[in-house]
């Protein structure tokens, strides 16, 4: 097994920092896996995407909050890294209570919005990183439509701001595709 880099996260609500390890490879030589899917694999560790803070107990996916730091093995790290907590799985009663705290009803709107840039063909990034820039707009005016934020609508103002850029890409992937079906594939 290679170590991967860690990652460095912040918790949402209170700003305490969290550490997830990642591994560059690894095997499943050794392994035990069961009849659940469950793998024990000492040289495939697996790392939590659900955590829990130490500090506020706060439970978050941790694919949804953005890297704010990483480092490599040895590397001398940043100060305030280095008292980061890691970040662990959760125990049963940790779940029971996220089901409590809404964190899955969270999710499912988290990935049906995921679901809604995939049907408008936009990165969800992109898309979170636009609605959280402009959400404020809407705070006071309640004759503004929310509906302006959703992922079909930065679909149509990008094709609007940017048809040059469109149509070159367009032209490019039909011409990529006509490359690839007279089977010529080429490596750049």
């Amino acid at each position: 097994m290679l170590p991967g880099p860690n990652y460095v996260y912040k918790c949402p609500r209170c700003g305490n920092l969290l550490t997830v390890g990642s591994i560059l490879s690894g095997n499943t030589i050794g392994a035990k896996i069961y009849s659940d899917g469950k793998r024990i694999a000492p040289m495939l560790p697996d790392f939590p995407d659900l955590t829990k803070c130490k500090k506020c107990e706060t439970i978050f996916w941790l694919n949804i909050l953005r890297k704010i730091g990483r480092y490599e093995w040895g590397d001398k790290m940043n100060s305030k890294w280095a008292k980061a907590d890691d970040a662990d799985f959760l125990d049963i009663e940790d779940y029971f209570r996220a089901l409590d705290d809404n964190v899955a009803e969270n999710a499912a709107i988290i990935y049906s919005m995921m679901g809604c840039c995939k049907a408008s063909e936009v990165n969800f990034r992109d898309w979170l990183v636009y609605f959280l820039d402009n959400v404020h707009h809407y705070d006071n005016d309640y004759t503004m439509d929310l509906a302006e934020l959703l992922p079909h609508h930065l679909a149509e103002q990008t094709k609007k701001e940017y048809p040059t850029q469109i149509r070159e890409l367009s032209k490019f992937s039909e011409h990529l595709g006509e490359t690839l079906k007279d089977g010529l594939i080429i490596i750049v």
